[in-house]
C-alpha cells in the first residue's frame, strides 16, 4: 500500500513537471508546422539557455534565419533573372526595330536606283547616294551605341585618373557652339573641379546631355552648362528652356530607346540611346544622374560625381 501511494504521488507530481518541461517542444512543433505552411518569419520563443531545450531552440532559430535568408535571396535572384530576361527581350526587339528602319530605307533607295538605271541623271543619282549614306551613318551610329552599352553591361573597366571637369565642359561647349553657331550656349564653371574619371567617357556624357538639349529645344533656345562643387561632390548641370517633360516621361527618360516624341526624334536621327549611355557612364564613375523638369519649364539634367581625393590627385600628377 505504501508503494502504491508513493507511485500515485510521484505520478501526480511528475506528470505536470514533465508536461511543463516538454512544453517548449510543443511550441517548436507548432513553429515547424507554421514554417512548413509558408510563414518563414516564425521563430521559437527562447526557453532558458541553461536547459537542453533552450539550447536546441536557439540553434533552430539560427538555422531558420539562415534558411529564410537563403530563400529570400533565391526569390530575389529569380525575380532579377526574370526582369533581366524581360528587359533583354524588349531591348532586342527595340534594337531590331531601330535597325530595320534604316535597313529598309537603304534597300528601298538601292532598288529605286537600280530601277532608274542609266536613265537617271547624275544629280538624281547623287541625291540617292547621299540618302543611302545618311541612312548608313545613322545605322552605324546605332550599332556603336549598342556596342558601348553592351560593354558597360559587362562591367568593362574605365581608364580613370584625376581630370578637371570644368575643362572638359569648356571643350564640350565649344564643340556645341561650332555645331549650332547661333545657339546661345553658356558655360558657368568653378575652376578647377577635379574628379577621378575617364576623361573621354566623361566628355561623352557631356556631349550626350548637350546634344539632347540641342535636339529637343528650338534653335534659338538657350542652353546653360554649369560645373561646381556642392556638398563635397562635383555637380554638372545641363539646363535648357525647351518644352520640358511630364513626371511620367521623366521617370522613363534614361531607359534605352525611350523617346518623349518618337516621330520627331527619329526624323532628326536620334537613336533613343544618348541619355541611357550618359546614365551608364555616370554609374560606371560611381555617380548619379537626375532630371528636374516640368512641362513648359525646360529640363535640367544633373550629374553628381565624387571629387578626387588628395592621394588620387597626387598619383595623377606623378
Amino acid at each position: 500500500m505504501a508503494g502504491a501511494v508513493a507511485i500515485v504521488l510521484l505520478a501526480g507530481i511528475g506528470l505536470p513537471l514533465v508536461r511543463i518541461s516538454l512544453s517548449p517542444l510543443a511550441k517548436i512543433g507548432d513553429t515547424a508546422a507554421a514554417i512548413a505552411a509558408g510563414d518563414l518569419s516564425r521563430r521559437i520563443d527562447h526557453p532558458p539557455r541553461s536547459t537542453e531545450v533552450g539550447r536546441l531552440a536557439e540553434s533552430l532559430n539560427t538555422m531558420l534565419a539562415r534558411i529564410e535568408a537563403a530563400y529570400r535571396a533565391r526569390e530575389e535572384g529569380e525575380a532579377r533573372a526574370l526582369d533581366s530576361e524581360d528587359r533583354m527581350r524588349r531591348f532586342v526587339a527595340d534594337a531590331s526595330h531601330e535597325l530595320r528602319t534604316p535597313l529598309t530605307s537603304v534597300r528601298g533607295l538601292a532598288e529605286f536606283s537600280l530601277q532608274q538605271g542609266t536613265d537617271a541623271s547624275s544629280a538624281e543619282l547623287l541625291r540617292l547616294m547621299t540618302l543611302v549614306q545618311t541612312e548608313a551613318i545613322r545605322m552605324g551610329r546605332l550599332v556603336d551605341d549598342l556596342l558601348m552599352l553592351a560593354q558597360f553591361d559587362q562591367d568593362r573597366p574605365l581608364e580613370r585618373h584625376p581630370v578637371d571637369l570644368s575643362s572638359i565642359a569648356a571643350r564640350a561647349v565649344l564643340a556645341a557652339r561650332l555645331i549650332q553657331p547661333g545657339r546661345p550656349i553658356t558655360l558657368r564653371a568653378d575652376v578647377p573641379v577635379i574628379v577621378d574619371a575617364d576623361a573621354e567617357r566623361l566628355r561623352q556624357v557631356l556631349d550626350n546631355l548637350i546634344g539632347n538639349a540641342l535636339q529637343h529645344t528650338p534653335r534659338g533656345s538657350a542652353v546653360t552648362v554649369t560645373v561646381q562643387e556642392q556638398a563635397g561632390q562635383a555637380q554638372l548641370t545641363v539646363a535648357d528652356h525647351g518644352p520640358g517633360m511630364t513626371a511620367d516621361q521623366a521617370s522613363h527618360v534614361f531607359e534605352r530607346f525611350y523617346r518623349t516624341d518618337r516621330t520627331r526624334s527619329r526624323a532628326r536621327g536620334g537613336t533613343g540611346l544618348g541619355l541611357s549611355i550618359a546614365a551608364a557612364l555616370t554609374a560606371a564613375h560611381a555617380g548619379t544622374i537626375t532630371v528636374d523638369t516640368r512641362p513648359g519649364r525646360g529640363a535640367a539634367f544633373r550629374v553628381r560625381l565624387p571629387l578626387a581625393t588628395a592621394a588620387t590627385e597626387t598619383a595623377g600628377r606623378r
